[in-house]
């Protein structure tokens, strides 16, 4: 008896091995099987790196809702995907790694995002203006800035850093609006308006102005109008780009020497449109932008010939002041532009305005009131400022990262002219309403 029960375990354990190695185990598949690295930034942005292959033909990321995030396919080792973590407000807290092997698809590892929290620090402030800042500039042991004091000077002043102070003060010949510093002269540039127009190269570390130019008793730069002031200056080579407005529906572009000097500009150094323009930028070609106010901006090569126009992108933006604002990004390949009705926009320089929109137009960011106040930092996160109290910070993709309200630094009424970054991320804000300089200090938790 024993005998023949061992005989039949022994009959049934042989089928099982059969059935195993006859193909029933084809429904039996293994999962999708590989080695990643992550290299988070945390609250900003996730990269992952498929690093090795043990199963699988292809590997991707989902959502905290399931959902595979677009543009994250990975299929052989080295591939490498990047997620923006504020453009993703769906990912709650993790991502998943997806693979597929033979059809099916299982989950190969999951990721847990580092919880980020933002504080500020807005301690430092500087309050000796008596009216608005609309000039700003940090550089060494300073933030240079300029102001309105009333309808006759302005005051150019270096604050210290450290302690809030001022280290010396200039009275200009009329308001002061860009105030701009140069490495590489070690020259400190600022402008006047609203009338009177008077261009400055000042010593940086004492103030003394090594050269000035007024601009109503240059010949080849006079006007005939009771408004005619200087928006904005820019770096380029060996000049300095200054934008104006000249009366009431005007503007010029004017090309000087770079340095102390400023040399004497001749008529080609001059080019006059039919808009005030409010503010240039340039790019690592040599290329200038121009932010007009009849809505449009303007690319140049450095000769002040024209390359294009954009009419379309700020069309219709329904402000007062049209297009505010303009950087680029720190790789040259993107312009930011604001408009004081319209949208914070992005727009790829690979293309221009005669190319589909969809091309030309990276991403809109929709910010309420007038903006004036827009900076980029080295990482390409842009800071904007708008005439509602707020300072808000965009991800390079076209997301907010984080809003400051002035209210909370006491100044409710803020309104943000002029923005400047240091090379530790902090963020000086000049206000209209209330004329103090603001430092917010940011800091991830």
């Amino acid at each position: 008896m024993a005998t023949a029960l061992l005989l039949l375990l022994v009959l049934a354990l042989a089928a099982v091995i059969f059935l195993t190695f006859s193909g029933v185990s084809d429904d039996i598949n293994p999962g999708a099987l590989a080695g990643f690295e992550f290299d988070e930034e945390p609250g900003q942005g996730l990269e992952v790196e498929l690093v090795s292959v043990q199963r699988g033909s292809e590997f991707y990321l989902v959502d905290g809702t399931g959902s595979r995030i677009d543009g994250t396919t990975m299929d052989q080792a080295g591939d490498r995907v990047h997620i923006d973590v504020p453009c993703n407000d769906d990912l709650e807290g993790s991502v998943r790694v997806l693979g597929v092997n033979d059809g099916k698809e299982n989950v190969v590892t999951n990721r847990e995002l580092t919880t980020v929290g933002v504080s500020f620090d807005d301690s430092w402030q500087y309050s000796g203006f008596d009216d608005r800042i609309r000039g700003l500039d940090a550089h060494g042991d300073y933030v240079f800035a300029g102001s309105y004091d009333d309808d006759s000077d302005g005051k150019i002043k270096a604050v210290y850093r450290e302690n809030e102070t001022v280290a010396w003060t200039v009275t200009a010949a009329n308001s002061v609006r860009p105030v701009t510093y140069d490495e590489r002269e070690d020259v400190l540039y600022a402008g006047t308006g609203y009338e009177d127009p008077v261009l400055y190269a000042l010593d940086p570390e004492s103030g003394p102005v090594y050269h000035e130019i007024d601009f109503d008793e240059h010949g080849n730069i006079a006007v005939d109008s009771e408004r005619h002031d200087i928006r904005d200056i820019e770096l380029l080579g060996d000049h300095i780009y200054v934008s104006t407005q000249k009366g009431d529906d005007e503007g010029q572009i004017i090309r000087f020497d770079r340095g102390t000097d400023l040399g004497s500009p001749t008529s080609a150094d001059i080019l006059t449109l039919g808009s005030p323009v409010n503010g240039l930028t340039s790019d690592d070609n040599g290329k200038i932008y121009a932010a007009l106010q009849n809505d449009t901006v303007q690319k140049y090569n450095p000769d002040l010939t024209r390359e294009w126009t954009d009419t379309r992108t700020h069309a219709g933006s329904g402000g007062q002041w049209g297009v505010t604002s303009i950087r680029t990004s720190p790789d040259g390949t993107a312009l930011y532009s604001a408009a004081d009705g319209g949208d914070v926009v992005r727009t790829n320089l690979d293309y221009g305005p005669m190319d589909d929109e969809d091309d030309f137009v990276d991403w809109r960011y929709e910010m309420d009131a007038d903006k004036w106040g827009l900076q980029v930092d080295g990482s390409g996160n842009v800071y904007v400022g708008n005439g509602a109290a707020e300072l808000h910070r965009i991800a390079p993709t076209g997301c907010l990262v984080w809003e400051y309200n002035f209210d909370g630094a006491g100044l409710d009424d803020a309104s943000v002219d002029e923005i400047a970054i240091d090379e530790n991320g902090n963020i000086y804000a000049g206000d209209e309403g209330d004329p103090t300089l603001v430092r917010i200090g940011q800091t991830t938790d």
